[in-house]
């Protein structure tokens, strides 16, 4: 279990780092203060308030994915601009979720 989870977390960030170059701005796993909380964006830029929340593979509304959105629903309250990246999948509730908070996203 440890290795596969490893090797999924290694490709993880491998798309991650691609989709960035793609983008051309940006940089990688920027720490971010929402109330008091952290934030890891996978892409930001922080002058101009705009992040990209990167997803691999199938994607569902866990609990860990719901603090995120959370998170970056509150970000969005305060201007920035916050994309959310699929390559793969997600669940219904999950952009529904992503819709509500006014959060885009995107399949690639």
């Amino acid at each position: 279990v440890y290795e596969n989870n490893m090797q999924r977390a290694k490709l993880s960030h491998q798309a991650a780092d691609a989709y960035r170059e793609k983008l051309g701005w940006g940089k990688r796993e920027v720490m971010v203060d929402v109330d008091g909380t952290p934030r890891r964006l996978d892409i930001a830029d922080v002058a101009t308030r705009r992040g990209v929340e990167h997803k691999k593979g199938y994607v569902s509304r866990t609990e860990d994915v719901l603090s995120e959105l959370d998170r970056d629903a509150k970000l969005v309250k305060k201007g920035w601009q916050i994309e959310w990246v699929f390559e793969g999948t997600a669940s219904k509730p999950l952009l529904e979720a992503l819709q509500a908070a006014k959060i885009t996203y995107k399949f690639i």
